[in-house]
C-alpha cells in the first residue's frame, strides 16, 4: 500500500521557546488569567498553549519566548502561590513545529498518524495541541531538527513550497 502524504498549507516553525509544563490540582481553578496577566506584565508572548484534564489534577502546557531568570522567578512566584501548582517545570531551548492545513478535523486519526511516524523515528513530542485547522509539537533541541524532517515528509505542501 502506497503512503498518501497528508495535504496541508504551510509549516511554522520557531526555536529558543521555554517550556513551562504546570501540574495543578483537579479540583482547583488553575487561575489561568492570573498566570497569562504575569506573562503579559514580563512581555513574554504566549507561543503554544495545551491542557490536559484528568479527575485528579489537570496538566498546563505554556510555550512562551525564552525566560530570563527574573521571569522565571516571577512565573514560578505566580504558579506556585496563585495557581496552587503541584509540581512545575521549565525546559529551555525547545522549538515548535506548527502545520496548517485545510480541515485537519476532517483527517481521521492524524495525531495518531504523526505521532507514529515521530515514533518510527525515534522522536518525542513534549507537548501537542492540535485544531481543526492546525498541529503544533515542541521538541527539545536535540530532537527539533529530525522531527522537521519527519513531519516535512509527511504532510504535502503546495508546490515551489520549502522550508
Amino acid at each position: 500500500m502506497e503512503f498518501k502524504k497528508i495535504p496541508a498549507s504551510h509549516i511554522i516553525t520557531q526555536q529558543f521557546l521555554t517550556l513551562i509544563r504546570a501540574e495543578l490540582s483537579g479540583t482547583v481553578d488553575p487561575g489561568l488569567g492570573i498566570i497569562l496577566k504575569e506573562l503579559k506584565q514580563a512581555n513574554l508572548s504566549l507561543r503554544f498553549c495545551a491542557f490536559e484534564n484528568y479527575l485528579t489534577q489537570k496538566i498546563l502546557y505554556l510555550g512562551v519566548d525564552l525566560l530570563s531568570e527574573e521571569n522565571e522567578e516571577a512565573l514560578l512566584e505566580t504558579f506556585t502561590h496563585t495557581a496552587n501548582c503541584e509540581d512545575l517545570t521549565f525546559i529551555s531551548q525547545v522549538g515548535k513545529i506548527m502545520v496548517y492545513g485545510p480541515h485537519f478535523g476532517e483527517v481521521p486519526g492524524i495525531l495518531g498518524v504523526t505521532f507514529s511516524a515521530l515514533s518510527r523515528s525515534r522522536v518525542t513530542p513534549l507537548a501537542i495541541s492540535a485544531s481543526s485547522s492546525s498541529l503544533s509539537w515542541l521538541f527539545s533541541p536535540q530532537q527539533f531538527k529530525p522531527a522537521l524532517e519527519v513531519i516535512y515528509n509527511l504532510f504535502e505542501f503546495p508546490k515551489n513550497y520549502s522550508l
